[in-house]
């Protein structure tokens, strides 16, 4: 099959799971100085404040073997669009549990890059009576993903299959990671792009490669 201008220059999904066979769990990563506990249950962090691309993430959680896990625990936390972690409140920082299918999704916007750091997003993901896995997604095309030194080409996004970014420009993919769980692939796109607020870091507000207003990834615990 000759692949579309949308399908073009992406990497294959995640192998399927295979009869006798068991995935690999999603690769962890660092948490960063970041992290705060006792977020609020909420999947939408989109409030009237909110500047930039818009993000719908979404997926399942899905066992080793490919079954769905339910009431699967996954806390999101990210920078703003000026490169900044709210540290006081709980902004841009959430947890939701996965339906009985495994599913969950999150309503969030694109973060900024910041000093030595890529666009990324943190995750911690935990099925029930297992340990916490965390890891960080990372938007593929970034140029910073190059000196990033916690970038890992394992964790990149991905987009929807078949689906175009709003703007044509080097197609952005995004995979993601999780607690206990391990990764397939996530997809990203932003159908409408809201204007960024000056940055408070030089390059906050550099544009990715490409944006998707829908985001989908796999979690294996």
């Amino acid at each position: 099959m000759v692949p579309s201008r949308c399908t073009q220059g992406y990497a294959p999904l995640t192998p399927a799971c295979m009869d006798g066979h068991r995935a690999r769990a999603t690769l962890p990563s660092a948490p960063g100085p970041y992290f705060k506990p006792d977020s609020p249950e909420r999947g939408n962090f989109i409030d009237g404040k909110s500047d930039g691309h818009p993000i719908t993430l979404e997926g399942r959680v899905l066992s080793r073997s490919c079954q769905p896990v339910a009431h699967a625990l996954l806390d999101l936390w990210h920078a703003d669009q000026d490169g900044l972690y709210d540290e006081v409140g709980f902004r841009y920082r959430g947890h939701i549990y996965s339906d009985t299918q495994g599913r969950y999704t999150f309503h969030t916007m694109e973060p900024a890059v910041y000093p030595g750091r890529t666009r990324h997003f943190h995750f911690k993901v935990q099925a029930p009576g297992r340990s916490v896995l965390t890891t960080q997604l990372f938007f593929p095309g970034e140029p910073r993903n190059r000196t990033d030194q916690l970038f890992r080409p394992q964790l990149l996004m991905r987009r929807p299959h078949g689906s175009c970014p709003y703007t044509i420009l080097p197609p952005n993919i995004v995979k993601t990671t999780a607690a206990p769980l391990s990764s397939s692939a996530g997809m990203v796109r932003t159908s409408r792009s809201i204007k960024h607020r000056s940055a408070r870091f030089p390059g906050a507000s550099e544009p990715i490669s490409a944006s998707w207003s829908n985001a989908s990834a796999e979690l294996r615990v």
